[in-house]
């Protein structure tokens, strides 16, 4: 504020706002703010601040009926909506769940079990070799007769 006369006073300006000032400040102040318009302005400021105080502190209104219906008819609206999709919804969640657990168990499981890179040895290998091919068409019949 430059105005020289209220600079340090800006109680009285307050106090004026809220209209708790005492009847000489008033009259003084009401004969400044004719002339000057910065403190007019802080003055309008002030009440204004001083309102929206006052609106902040008063307690909010009790909602109404409407209100609760509306809250009401939306939540039973969304529970038709999801009637169809919960029980997918359910099934979708127990499925990625087993999946992401079965996915879990065998990483654990090739984790903990070596390897060592060879396929060609052990037993299973052995067993998938195959059997020697015969070399022409008597060979075949040779077999035959054999077993």
């Amino acid at each position: 504020m430059s105005c020289k006369e209220f600079k340090n006073r800006e109680e009285e300006l307050a106090d004026y706002a809220e209209a708790t000032a005492s009847p000489d400040v008033a009259r003084k102040l009401e004969t400044h703010l004719a002339g000057c318009g910065e403190c007019r302005k802080a003055v309008d400021e002030a009440r204004r601040a001083g309102l929206l105080l006052r609106a902040g502190w008063e307690a909010a209104p009790v909602p109404g009926n409407e209100f609760w219906f509306r809250v009401r008819a939306g939540i039973l609206a969304e529970e038709k909506r999801a009637g169809f999709w919960l029980p997918l919804e359910t099934w979708a969640f127990r499925f990625s769940f087993s999946a992401a657990l079965g996915l879990a168990l065998l990483t654990g499981y090739a984790l903990t079990n070596e390897f060592d890179g060879d396929l060609g040895s052990g037993p299973v290998a052995e067993s998938l070799e195959p059997e020697q091919q015969p070399r022409s068409g008597d060979d075949v019949l040779w077999e035959l007769v054999r077993k």
